[in-house]
C-alpha cells in the first residue's frame, strides 16, 4: 500500500520540487528541440548543437537528484516514458494539498487565485528561475539559438507546452498582450533585445516579490490593505448605512462559485460604484462590506497612480491580484474630479475621470468576483462593457453617530470627553470609524512619546495632520497661532466672527439630535463672505477662525484655478471642492469676485459659457458640506444669487483713528524691545489699513535690530513712510515735524550702528 504523500515543510522546499519539475520539462524541450537548432527557425547567432547538447545534459542531470527528492522522479530521466511528466505534476500537486492550512505556500496562493493551469505554472517557474539562478538564464539562450535571449519567450513558452499544432495554437493565443496571464497581473512582456517582433516574459514585480517571500507585495503609495474590521454586527453601524452594507454583503455572497473567490465567467462578476459621500465615508462603507465577509479590503487610489512609472491598467490588474491572493474586496478611489463628460479639444483621449473609468472597465472586465468604486458622482461604463456596473448612493454619515463613534473610541482609550466635544470633533473632522480609530491610537501613541497623558488637544492635533494632501497644488495650507486679541475690529463684527465659529462646533448638534439636518436636503456646510477693502483683517480672521476650531485653513491658488479656456476654471474648481469635501480644514477664496461675479446678458457663446461657469460654482458651494471663506473686495461685483446662499456675510471697516492705535500696539510682540515714548496717536494719525501698520511694524524692527536699539517712534514713522510710498501717497515732510530729519536718513542714527 502506497504512503499517503507528504507535505512540503515550507515554501522554499516546495519551490525546490518545481525547479526540479521544471529541470524534467526543459530537458524533454532539448531533447526534441535539438536537430532544429540550425534550420534557421529561430533568430540570432548558433550555438553549436554539440555545445547545446553538453549544456543543456549537464544541466538537467546536475537536477536529477532533487527531482527525485522533490517530485517523486524516476531516477533515470532519459528513460521517462511518455506522459511522466504529467505524472510528475500530478505528484507534486497531491504533496501541495497534503501541506497543512498553517504552512503558507506563495506559490500555490498564486495558482488558486489567478487560476493557472501546468504549463502557466512551468512558466513562472521559469521566469522566476532566471531572476534566481544563472543557469536558466543560459538555457535560454541556447534553446533560443541566442544568447542574448536570456529569458523565455513565446516560442520557447510553446516548446514547454509541447502538443501538436492545435494546442501550440491555444497556447500561442493565451500569449498575446490581452491574455490570462497577462490580464491576471502575473506576466508582462519584454522587448525583443534584438530589437524584432517577437516578446520575452517577464514576472510582474507583484508577483515576483510574491514568490520571492514577501506576501502583501512592494511598496506602492498608491496601493494599501485594510485588515478585517470588527465582527458582523456591529452595534454601532449607523441605521440608514446598513441597508446598503447587507445589500453589497448578499451581492457578494451571490456571487461566489464553489465557495471561493476565484476568477469566474462574466455573469459572476459586478461592479458596484458607490456614491453621495466624502471618499472617507465611501471607503468606510467598503470596509464595513468586507468585514462581515470576514475579510479585509485593498483600497487602490487611481488618482494617486503616477502613470510615469506603471499605467493605470497595470495598476488596477496588480490590486486585483492583490485581493486575489488574500483574498480581500478590492475598492478602487476614481480621482476627485470635475462633473463627468467628453474630454475637452486638445486633450489626450484618456484625460479625465472619463478616460479613468474607461481605463479600469477594460481591465475588471477579466477579473472575478466583486469589485467597489468609489466615485465623485454616478459613473456608466463605456458602451461594450462585459461586466456590470451598478451605481448605490451612500448616505452621508450622521453627525450623531459620528460623534457616538468618537465617544466610544476616546473613552476607550480613557481620553474623556463630554458630549459637546464628541459632537464638536463630529462637525470639524470628516473622517469614517476607521479613520477615527486610527487617530485615537495615533493620538495615544503620540502622547506617550510626549510623556504626557492623551487628551482633547493631542487628538484634535492628530486630526489635523492627517488633512489636507488631496488639495495637492490647488492650495497650500496655512497654520496661525493668532488669537481674538490680535484681530482689531468693532465689536458687531468681532460678535458675527465668534457666532460663525460657533455654528461650525455646533452644527452636528443642531442637523442630528436637534433634527434640523432631516429639513436641509441640500449640503450642510457653512458658507460665509468677508468683504472690505484690502488689508482690514479679511484673511487673519480666516486664519484665527481655522486657529480656534482646531482646523487648518487652505488657500486656494487662484492662478491655479482660474483659466482663460472654456470650461477649464469649472473643472478646476470643481476639483478643488470634491477634494475638500474629504479634508479636515477651511477652504479660503481670497478675491472671490473673480470666480463668482455677477451673470451677464448673452451676447456671445463665451458669457453663455461663463454663466454656466458661476451658476454651476454657486451649486458647488451650496451642496459642499464643509466650512468654505469667500473674502471680496468688491462685494457688488458678486452675484446676487450667491450672496442668498451665504450663512455669514462679515463686512470689514476700513479702521479709524481709535482702531489703528490697538493696531499699532498688537502688533508689536510681547518679547520685543520697545520704547515707552513711542507716540501711539501720531501713528494713528495715518490712516492706514491693518495690513499696511502689519508691514510698517515689521519694517521698523528690521530697521531697530539693525541699529541695535528697541523699537522707537522714529523707527516706527520709518516704516510708515515705506508703506505710504506703496499706496502711492508722497510723504510730506510736515506730516513728521521734527522726526523728519532722522526719518529722511531711514531711520537710523549711523553713529548708533554697529
Amino acid at each position: 500500500m502506497d504512503a499517503p504523500p507528504r507535505g512540503f515543510a515550507d515554501h522554499w522546499e516546495h519551490l525546490r520540487a518545481e525547479f526540479a519539475l521544471l529541470d524534467h520539462a526543459l530537458r524533454e524541450v532539448a531533447r526534441r528541440t535539438r536537430p532544429s537548432l540550425t534550420d534557421g527557425r529561430r533568430p540570432g547567432p548558433v550555438e553549436d548543437d554539440a555545445d547545446a547538447d553538453a549544456e543543456a545534459g549537464a544541466d538537467a542531470e546536475e537536477a536529477e537528484a532533487e527531482a527525485h527528492a522533490g517530485a517523486e522522479a524516476d531516477a533515470d530521466a532519459a528513460d521517462d516514458p511518455p506522459g511522466a511528466l504529467a505524472e510528475l505534476r500530478a505528484a507534486l500537486d497531491q504533496r501541495v494539498a497534503a501541506t497543512p492550512a498553517s504552512v503558507r505556500l506563495p506559490l500555490a496562493r498564486l495558482v488558486a487565485a489567478a487560476g493557472l493551469t501546468p504549463w502557466e505554472v512551468t512558466l513562472v517557474v521559469l521566469c522566476l528561475g532566471v531572476e534566481l539562478d544563472g543557469r536558466y538564464t543560459r538555457l535560454c539562450g541556447l534553446l533560443q539559438g541566442d544568447h542574448a535571449y536570456s529569458r523565455p519567450g513565446t516560442l520557447l513558452a510553446l516548446d514547454l507546452l509541447g502538443g501538436g499544432l492545435p494546442e501550440r495554437a491555444a497556447g500561442r493565443a493565451a500569449l498575446e498582450p490581452g491574455g490570462p496571464l497577462f490580464a491576471a497581473g502575473v506576466l508582462h512582456l519584454l522587448q525583443d533585445p534584438r530589437g524584432g517582433p517577437s516578446h520575452l516574459l517577464g514576472l510582474t514585480d507583484r508577483v515576483r516579490t510574491l514568490l520571492l517571500g514577501n506576501p502583501r507585495g512592494p511598496e506602492r503609495p498608491w496601493l494599501r490593505f485594510m485588515a478585517p474590521g470588527r465582527t458582523p454586527g456591529d452595534a454601532d453601524e449607523p441605521s440608514a448605512l446598513r441597508p446598503v452594507v447587507e445589500q453589497l454583503a448578499r451581492a457578494a455572497d451571490g456571487l461566489m462559485h464553489d465557495g471561493a473567490w476565484a476568477a469566474g465567467p462574466a455573469g459572476t462578476r459586478l461592479v458596484a460604484c458607490l456614491h453621495g459621500a466624502a471618499h472617507a465615508e465611501l471607503c468606510d462603507t467598503a470596509h464595513r462590506v468586507a468585514s462581515r465577509l470576514g475579510t479585509g479590503l485593498v483600497v487602490l487610489d487611481a488618482g494617486a497612480v503616477d502613470r510615469t512609472v506603471s499605467t493605470l491598467a497595470d495598476a488596477v490588474r496588480e490590486g486585483v491580484l492583490t485581493a486575489r491572493l488574500e483574498p480581500a474586496l478590492l475598492l478602487v478611489l476614481l480621482p476627485l474630479s470635475g462633473a463627468p463628460g467628453t474630454p475637452e479639444a486638445g486633450e489626450r483621449p484618456d484625460a479625465g475621470l472619463d478616460g479613468t473609468v474607461r481605463e479600469l472597465a477594460a481591465v475588471l472586465d477579466g477579473s472575478g468576483w466583486l469589485t467597489l468604486v468609489a466615485a465623485p458622482h454616478p459613473v456608466a461604463p463605456p458602451a461594450g462593457t462585459l461586466t456590470p456596473w451598478v451605481n448605490l448612493t451612500v448616505p452621508e454619515a450622521d453627525p450623531g453617530d459620528v460623534a457616538r463613534r468618537w465617544s466610544t473610541e476616546l473613552e476607550a482609550a480613557g481620553i474623556a470627553v463630554d458630549r459637546a466635544d464628541a459632537s464638536s470633533l463630529a462637525s470639524r473632522f470628516r473622517v469614517g470609524p476607521a479613520g477615527i480609530a486610527r487617530i485615537v491610537a495615533r493620538a495615544s501613541a503620540t502622547a506617550r512619546l510626549l510623556g504626557r497623558p492623551a487628551d482633547l488637544p493631542v487628538v484634535e492635533a492628530v486630526a489635523r495632520d492627517g488633512s489636507g494632501s488631496v488639495l495637492g497644488s490647488t492650495a497650500r495650507r496655512v497654520r496661525s497661532a493668532q488669537t481674538w486679541d490680535d484681530l482689531v475690529l468693532p465689536t458687531e463684527q468681532q460678535r458675527q466672527l465668534r457666532e460663525l465659529a460657533g455654528a461650525v462646533r455646533s452644527r452636528g448638534r443642531v442637523l442630528s439630535e436637534w433634527g434640523f439636518g432631516a429639513r436641509s436636503p441640500r449640503g450642510r456646510g457653512i458658507a460665509a463672505l468677508f468683504s472690505g477693502p484690502p488689508g482690514t483683517g479679511k484673511t487673519l480672521a480666516a486664519e484665527i477662525i481655522a486657529s480656534q476650531l482646531g482646523l487648518d485653513l487652505f488657500a486656494v491658488d487662484l492662478a491655479a484655478a482660474v483659466s482663460k479656456y472654456i470650461g477649464e476654471t469649472e473643472k478646476n474648481l470643481s476639483r478643488i471642492f470634491a477634494a475638500a469635501a474629504g479634508t479636515n480644514g477651511l477652504l479660503f477664496f481670497d478675491e472671490a469676485d473673480a470666480l463668482f461675479g455677477k451673470r451677464s446678458e448673452v451676447k456671445d457663446a463665451h458669457d453663455r459659457y461663463a454663466n454656466i461657469e458661476i451658476s454651476y460654482l454657486l451649486a458647488r458651494i451650496e451642496a459642499h458640506d464643509g466650512v468654505v471663506v469667500l473674502a471680496t473686495n468688491l462685494e457688488r461685483h458678486l452675484d446676487e444669487a450667491f450672496l442668498r446662499r451665504l450663512a455669514f456675510s462679515v463686512k470689514f471697516p476700513f479702521p479709524g483713528a481709535a482702531e489703528r492705535e490697538r493696531i499699532w500696539r498688537v502688533q508689536i510682540p510681547a518679547g520685543a524691545p520697545i520704547d515707552p515714548d513711542v507716540d501711539w496717536a501720531l501713528l494713528a494719525s495715518f490712516p492706514l489699513s491693518g495690513g499696511s501698520i502689519r508691514g510698517a511694524v515689521l519694517h521698523a524692527a528690521y530697521q531697530s535690530a539693525a541699529a541695535s536699539r528697541p523699537i522707537g517712534t522714529v523707527s516706527l514713522l520709518a516704516g510708515l513712510r515705506r508703506e505710504l510710498e506703496k499706496v502711492g501717497r508722497v510723504a510730506v515732510p510736515s506730516d513728521f515735524g521734527a522726526h523728519w530729519a532722522e526719518i529722511a536718513r531711514g531711520g537710523i542714527d549711523e553713529a548708533a550702528s554697529p
